[in-house]
């Protein structure tokens, strides 16, 4: 009976590792396709200052150019490896000081203002901070009665309205250039965390150096995604020291900052089904009650912290929120018939079929899925349309180099709703030039080739680790799966994923790194080889 138990025991362990192993390759895959996709097309918006459009177009690579500067990248990359440890130091420090300078220049001279949702938070916050009344937007119509998951962001925006005493934006922007500086070194610290080399943690840290371009132009976009990325990867890097010490304080910061992300911005969900993920697995692996209670524990603290602040948030408020436009509304957003963008991109499906209802969620929740049905239905009587549907919005996601960061910084229609910034616009030369100019057919050939290396190496990197069984090498590429696979499904955007993106970093470093070491053993072999027929000769002479 004891032998069959321990039979049992190995297969039960046998078809876990399989399953993961099968879960890796997916990843693998999915980065190796995006790597060569990426080689050979750029997705791209209009590239004008003044346009907000975000239709996706596509253009061909000029090949060429990819096969001079990814090679040149690369050989750059090996070399700062080489560089004296204690210099390496110094460097660090100055290159972050150099990302916030330059970033905060950028916010600073760039100046521009919330529109569209993000003016809708900003205001929230602002009336929140006044005083004044909330009735408008807490009804079933109002901004935060359709989408009430914004109402921690616009709570955010108050809290900061209240520390500074002043309800300028600019202040919210230049608080994004510290978070976005914060991300690029927690990442730094995760990556070292994992690989524990110091060339890995070279290549790591260049690669964030470079990834920082990103976040010079994503940081005037006032919204939850830089702040809840922050929070995120802090629960991360806890995650990491769980996995490695498993101190029971560390699931309380788990699940602490894993809160207060998804309460900033509810997308990081899937960071949380991504650690959710890595400790089941641990606990499958391993059979420790500790694991068990780690899950539960950061589970718990999430569901009762979210109550709790809602609870609070509708207390203040003096009024209970609406459910708002129901989820699987998202969801069929996610596959309706585009109109003016691209597949599964935002349409106004989601509040058409709300305020039809009445803004009643119940009925527009009915609704969603009758029309959910219909439209599988059509998809999958229509393989052909299905397969260019999702191709596209594939392509629309994931080609864009720069992840639609530079349209973030965009005016657009500011430039036609505010004159007198149309005539400050005007003088910012260089400004225009990195928004739709020469400088941003640079930026954009630079991000091609980095975006290439990253998933191409990244996927390298994962090859060479994933039979190690480590929970912790589980745990980013997870997340990278479980976003590709949400924003395949729900509704997309190419800046939604950059955070999914950003996470690959640490394993592109230790694929360069392992790659680097391949390339050096090769030169090795070489020069042994000849070494031995020369003195052959010589021998022979």
């Amino acid at each position: 009976m004891q032998e069959k138990t321990e039979t049992e025991e190995k297969l039960y362990q046998k078809l876990t590792k399989n399953i993961v192993r099968i879960i890796f390759v997916v990843i693998i895959f999915l980065m190796i396709f995006i790597g060569i996709s990426s080689f050979f097309i750029t997705a791209y918006f209009e590239q004008k200052p003044e346009s907000a459009n975000e239709l996706t177009q596509y253009k061909a690579d000029i090949i060429i150019l990819n096969i001079i500067l990814i090679p040149l990248m690369l050989f750059l990359i090996y070399k700062f490896t080489k560089i004296n440890p204690r210099i390496y130091k110094k460097i660090v420090l100055i290159a972050f000081l150099i990302i916030f300078i330059t970033q905060l220049i950028w916010v600073l001279n760039l100046k521009t203002m919330p529109v569209a949702d993000q003016s809708d938070v900003v205001q929230i916050g602002e009336n929140w901070h006044n005083k004044e009344k909330m009735d408008y937007y807490t009804k079933p119509y109002g901004y935060l009665g359709r989408y009430p998951f914004q109402v921690g962001f616009s709570k955010y925006v108050d809290v900061i309205y209240h520390i500074f005493d002043s309800t300028d934006y600019m202040n919210l922007e230049i608080l994004n250039v510290v978070y976005s500086l914060v991300v690029l070194y927690t990442m730094y610290l995760i990556a070292k965390k994992i690989f524990k080399d110091d060339v890995t943690s070279k290549i790591a840290f260049l690669l964030i150096f470079g990834f920082s371009l990103y976040f010079l132009f994503f940081n005037p976009h006032i919204y939850g995604n830089i702040i809840g990325l922050m929070f995120a990867l802090f629960a991360i890097y806890e995650t990491i020291s769980y996995l490695e010490n498993k101190k029971i304080y560390k699931l309380l910061l788990i699940g602490l900052f894993i809160l207060i992300s998804i309460i900033l911005k509810s997308n990081y969900n899937i960071f949380l089904c991504g650690i959710m993920f890595t400790l089941i697995y641990e606990v499958i692996k391993n059979k420790e009650v500790r694991d068990i209670f780690g899950a539960i524990c950061i589970i718990l603290i999430y569901l009762v912290g979210k109550t709790c602040f809602y609870n609070y948030i509708e207390k203040s408020l003096d009024v209970k929120l609406p459910d708002g436009i129901p989820m699987i509304s998202y969801l069929y957003m996610g596959m309706a018939e585009p109109r003016a963008l691209s597949p599964g991109w935002y349409t106004a499906d989601t509040m058409e079929i709300y305020d039809e209802c009445g803004q009643d969620t119940q009925k527009a929740s009915d609704m969603a899925k009758q029309l959910l049905v219909d439209r599988t239905k059509y998809m999958l009587t229509h393989p052909v349309y299905m397969f260019e549907y999702y191709s596209e919005k594939y392509a629309s996601t994931w080609l864009n180099p720069t992840f639609q960061t530079v349209w973030c910084s965009k005016p657009g229609p500011k430039l036609v709703m505010y004159p007198e910034y149309d005539d400050y616009f005007e003088t910012k030369t260089i400004v225009k030039s990195m928004l739709g100019g020469t400088a941003f057919e640079i930026e954009e050939i630079y991000f091609n080739a980095y975006q290439v290396i990253i998933f191409i190496f990244g996927a390298y990197g994962i090859i060479k680790i994933y039979k190690k069984d480590e929970s912790k090498h589980i745990l980013l590429p997870i997340i990278f799966l479980g976003g590709f696979v949400f924003h395949m499904i729900w509704e997309t955007k190419a800046i939604y994923v950059l955070q999914y993106y950003l996470i690959l970093l640490p394993y592109c470093a230790y694929g360069l790194n392992k790659f680097y070491n391949k390339i050096k053993g090769r030169n090795l072999i070489i020069e042994y080889s000849n070494k031995i027929k020369k003195e052959i000769l010589n021998h022979g002479k």
